[in-house]
């Protein structure tokens, strides 16, 4: 293979790669496959943040209530009863209810 009228960086380059084509290959194939886990986790959030803010778009509400200060985590907001009781005393609502989110593990012995 000739790199004769090429600039010498580029000459040195293509002439390291040439010479040690399973060493190239190999970077070449960790780098590939860093590239694509990064693009699954970003695909995985962004799913999983659709998904979340879908499920909150098509509550069946038109007001949703929140504890105050909970850095906007909904499993984190925790409203007693008697403040639903008061919510739903409040004139023009209808029907109050408690929103709850379950965590599941499965443990495999």
């Amino acid at each position: 293979m000739s790199f004769d009228n090429l600039p010498i960086p580029i000459y040195l380059a293509l002439k390291e790669i040439w010479r040690n084509k399973m060493r190239y290959l190999l970077v070449s194939s960790v780098v590939a496959l860093l590239t694509m886990l990064v693009l699954f986790i970003a695909g995985l959030t962004e799913g999983l943040g659709t998904g979340n803010r879908e499920l909150l778009e098509k509550l069946p509400a038109e007001l949703v209530v929140y504890q105050e200060n909970i850095d906007l985590s909904i499993p984190s907001s925790k409203i007693p009863t008697s403040v639903l009781r008061r919510i739903k005393r409040v004139a023009g609502v209808k029907e109050t209810g408690a929103l709850v989110f379950s965590r599941v593990a499965i443990v495999l012995e």
